[in-house]
């Protein structure tokens, strides 16, 4: 029961951020990123914080 409870808990989260891009909302974007992550794009430098 915990798996399917985390897998729909992950599920909410990624249409969240769907939602958000699709909208272009930057407001409701960056409370879905961690103060401390890190941004690792493809052939650029990383971003910490």
């Amino acid at each position: 029961m915990e798996n399917l409870t985390e897998k729909k808990s992950i599920e909410q989260l990624l249409f969240t951020y769907r939602d958000a891009l699709n909208n272009s909302s930057v407001e409701s974007v960056l409370p879905l990123y961690a103060q401390n992550g890190v941004f690792m794009p493809s052939n650029a430098p990383t971003a910490i914080g």
